[in-house]
């Protein structure tokens, strides 16, 4: 397992292991409630001692998309930031800034935590994030023995991409989200390589780009797979100290709910495909989960706010919502025989994943909540 994979799964485990299923959702909330508090931690040292730094960046001014504790788990309060800057710096930059900001949410209170550093754009840390993501910092102060990596490891990355780019897959995936479900596989792959060439010349005509453009991957734009310790990323200067106030701001906040708290961007981000041309937009008011539109790639934030909205459900709903999340089960190539074995335990793990992880989409949650529980996966 290579180091950001690590990460990802200790950031998705940050998350309670006892909690019932969506009946017991509710009690769930208030049995916590009581317990949650804001340990004051070590700030995460700047500098290993006796070792020099790898290199020194500027702190770079920056616009929050969001900046929350989260209490999922209340001995391990979990830190999760995101933030864009404007076009400019180069990799020394972006990993400091992630590291100066995993530093302030140790300082408040977190004990693990994932900053992630994007250039501004119109679509902010939604995926895909692959060419708009500049630099990701993941922090752990728990024990030695407890903790994943190196306890604080930065994944800068090496150049900014081109907006070509960033838009061919922003439009791809639009494309994708409204892809109607029961295709065969012949049809869903005819369909996908119609909205490439879409894609491809949209990105032509907007950019003035020769008709010959294909969409080339790059790695070099990408996060590196390899990690620079934290700790020896030094900070040459802070170039908007007020950008730093605000987030220490929310860092500090008690906004939100009993389990997340802090600062979350208003409103959504911008589409390129007009709305006639995506799929309905979830109806949180709709009675369940089937008729609300809500779609496997939909995030974990949606769905629980979508829950927290419908406490009292009928038994008509109740089914409903028995059938949705049965078929997001198979979505995440969970057999048919551990749905009908552990399908109270899924349930379990699937909040919790969520509550852990608001940005993840409902499936990857409902997958994960399998791979951490040891059930059999399909590939």
């Amino acid at each position: 397992m290579d180091d950001k994979s690590m990460w990802r799964t200790v950031i998705a485990a940050v998350a309670i292991t006892t909690v019932g299923s969506l009946y017991f959702y509710n009690q769930y909330k208030n049995e916590h409630a009581s317990s949650l508090g804001r340990p004051q931690n070590e700030q995460v040292a700047p500098q290993t001692e006796g070792r020099p730094l790898v290199f020194s960046g500027n702190v770079l001014p920056f616009t929050i998309i969001e900046a929350v504790r989260n209490y999922t788990n209340p001995s391990v309060p979990d830190a999760q930031i995101s933030v864009m800057i404007e076009d400019g710096g180069r990799m020394e930059d972006w990993a400091a800034t992630a590291a100066y900001l995993a530093r302030l949410a140790a300082k408040n209170g977190a004990v693990t935590g994932k900053v992630r550093i994007f250039l501004n754009n119109p679509w902010g840390d939604r995926a895909p994030t692959e060419y708009k993501n500049l630099a990701d910092a993941y922090f752990d102060l728990r024990p030695e023995g407890e903790r994943v990596g190196s306890g604080f490891d930065v994944f800068p990355a090496t150049e900014i991409a081109p907006w070509p780019l960033m838009v061919y897959d922003e439009y791809v995936n639009e494309l994708a989200d409204a892809i109607p479900t029961g295709l065969s596989d012949n049809a869903l792959e005819r369909l996908n390589k119609k909205q490439e060439e879409a894609a491809r010349k949209f990105v032509v005509n907007r950019y003035h780009l020769p008709s010959s453009w294909r969409y080339q991957p790059k790695s070099t734009y990408m996060l590196s797979q390899d990690s620079i310790d934290g700790r020896r990323i030094g900070i040459t200067t802070i170039e908007n100290k007020n950008d730093v106030n605000s987030a220490e701001a929310c860092l500090q906040s008690d906004n939100g709910t009993d389990l997340v708290r802090g600062c979350i961007r208003s409103g959504d981000f911008s589409y390129i495909l007009p709305d006639e041309k995506r799929r309905p937009p979830i109806n949180f008011n709709a009675h369940n989960l089937i008729a609300s539109d809500i779609s496997s790639s939909d995030s974990c934030e949606s769905f629980i706010k979508f829950i927290d909205m419908h406490k009292n459900l009928s038994p008509a709903d109740t089914s409903h919502n028995n059938v949705f999340l049965g078929t997001l089960m198979f979505s995440a190539h969970i057999d048919a025989d551990t749905i009908g074995n552990d399908y109270p335990r899924l349930l379990i793990g699937f909040l919790a994943q969520c509550h852990a992880n608001p940005k993840l989409d409902i499936t990857s949650a409902m997958r994960l909540a399998a791979e951490k529980a040891g059930m059999s996966i399909q590939e």
